[in-house]
């Protein structure tokens, strides 16, 4: 008995919401400059080209996995032809247990500009007295195994 190839049929329209789909990502990874408004569980989110990556405010979503896939991509594509130099400052308020997870997979993409003879910088904000934000800075310099500069604020 003869082997049966399988045939995937694609319909146009699939096609053009995959092209569609695509398109977009790629014009997220090249535009020069990103802008994430914060909400009340979600942090402000500044991705800059030109090596800039700012995250600010509150990280406690419900379901983090929508709000950081697209920083995640983002920095996937800007390791490849990063900076001279990346600066990224966090300040945080509060965050939870999942943006904890996602923030040390971003961050350990970004060292990988060193693998490009590029530095990076972490700057970690806490306000004077919050000692459980400095030490989940602490914990992810750890984890890391980079260096941190923790920055008191008044």
């Amino acid at each position: 008995m003869g082997k049966e190839k399988a045939i995937v049929k694609i319909s146009s329209t699939s096609l053009e919401r995959v092209s569609k789909q695509i398109s977009i990502v790629d014009k997220i990874l090249l535009r020069r400059q990103i802008r994430i408004s914060p909400t009340r569980n979600t942090p402000e989110v500044i991705l800059d080209r030109n090596g800039i990556i700012k995250i600010r405010g509150r990280s406690i979503p419900e379901r983090a996995f929508p709000i950081f896939i697209p920083i995640e991509d983002w920095v996937s594509g800007y390791i490849l032809n990063p900076a001279e130099v990346t600066c990224v400052d966090i300040n945080l308020e509060f965050l939870n247990g999942a943006s904890k997870k996602f923030l040390v997979h971003i961050m350990q993409k970004i060292t990988y500009v060193s693998l490009r003879h590029k530095k990076f910088i972490f700057n970690w904000y806490y306000e004077e007295g919050d000692i459980e934000i400095l030490e989940i800075g602490e914990d992810l310099a750890s984890i890391l195994d980079v260096p941190f500069n923790f920055i008191k604020l008044k």
